[in-house]
Parts: structure tokens; C-alpha cells; sequence
């Protein structure tokens, strides 16, 4: 991974970090990149104005595989970089039977973003959620539903809801970022989608 991003470690700019030095230190000397690494208590919760909340976008798909294989795929987040180019890097911190605390940085239109989250697995129903405990921005939060649509054929449910933390800029400007991280979030299924079909 390193010899086809070529990151090198030196690029820094008046000492400051730059995005590929961020990206060198998470890789080798697994550093974290939340500025601030005390766990704080999650701002939002997904059930909280679910259906009229305009911070949360709703996404889709069907995928030509069976619900366990393509649970299995999306509960891997840590492949996730080998076939979504905008993730960089995800590492995972701790792991529990049913939970896991990662960390991810990724290229948001040559922005470089970073936070930690907890992933929480049920396998029953699955459903994977997941809440930012803290990173580069305020707050993110939402579900990875699946459902059986018969013919080995699976809907995949991604939502979210979004906190940037700009309340002021929201207004003026929240219906661009809106339809951003619905575009990002997309762009993730599309890659799963296709990543289903190179499965075996």
C-alpha cells in the first residue's frame, strides 16, 4: 500500500502535518490522527427526529448475493481501503464479540478527514450501527441495514445523520453538504456492490 500512494514521510510544510504525513504515521507507527484522543460521549443518536431530521440521509441497493456473504464484507471495514480509494486508512483499535472501536481517514474531495468510532455488530438482525466518538468534526452517526430479497438477491440500507459542527454555515450551506456525503455514501455502495460480484 505504501509503494502505490507513495507517501512519503518527509512531506511536512513549516511543520505542519501534511494530509500524506498523517496518512505515513497511521500506517507505520499506528499513531492516532483524532487531535483529540479522549473518547467523548456520543452528540447524536439515530433515533432522535429519525424521519424528520434533515441531517439524516438515506441510501440503497440491491446486490446480486446472499445476506451473509455480503454482512460479512461490509462488517470488515478493514478492507474497505483496498476497494474504496477515497478510504485510506482504517484501523481498528479494540474488538469484542459483538463490538469494535476503528478509526478512519479518508480523501472527502481532497479533504482529508479522520475520526474513531464504535461499530456495534448485530448478527441476528444483521444490522451494523456506528457512532463517531471523535474526530474532525462534530458528529456522525447512523445503521447499516440488511434485508433477504429472495433469488440470492440482498437490499443494502445505508443511513446516516450528520453533525459538521458550523450551525451558522448549516443554514446557509447545508443542503451542499448534503448532498455530498449522500454522493460519498453512495459511492461507498457502488464499491461494495461491485466489490460483491469479485467475491468468490
Amino acid at each position: 500500500m505504501l509503494e502505490n500512494n507513495a507517501i512519503s514521510p518527509d512531506k511536512t510544510i513549516r511543520g505542519v502535518i501534511t494530509p500524506d504525513k498523517r496518512l505515513f504515521d497511521l500506517l507505520h507507527n499506528s499513531k492516532s490522527l483524532v487531535k483529540n484522543k479522549r473518547i467523548i460521549t456520543p452528540r447524536l443518536n439515530m433515533q432522535d427526529g429519525l424521519l424528520t431530521d434533515r441531517r439524516v440521509i438515506f441510501t440503497s441497493t440491491v446486490v446480486n448475493r446472499g445476506i451473509d456473504d455480503v454482512y460479512q464484507i461490509i462488517k470488515d471495514v478493514e478492507g474497505f481501503p483496498k476497494f474504496m480509494k477515497w478510504v485510506k486508512a482504517i484501523i481498528i483499535h479494540e474488538r469484542e464479540n459483538h463490538r469494535a472501536i476503528s478509526e478512519w481517514l479518508v480523501d472527502f474531495e481532497d479533504a482529508y478527514l479522520a475520526w474513531k468510532q464504535e461499530e456495534i455488530y448485530d448478527d441476528s438482525r444483521e444490522k451494523i450501527s456506528f457512532n463517531m466518538l471523535n474526530g474532525d468534526f462534530d458528529g456522525y452517526c447512523g445503521e447499516w441495514n440488511l434485508s433477504e430479497m429472495g433469488n440470492n438477491k440482498t437490499l443494502i440500507t445505508l443511513k446516516a445523520k450528520f453533525d459538521w459542527g458550523m450551525p451558522n454555515i448549516e443554514v446557509l450551506m447545508g443542503h451542499i453538504l448534503r448532498r455530498k456525503a449522500r454522493y460519498a455514501m453512495r459511492t461507498m455502495l457502488l464499491a461494495i456492490k461491485k466489490e460483491v460480484g469479485n467475491v468468490e
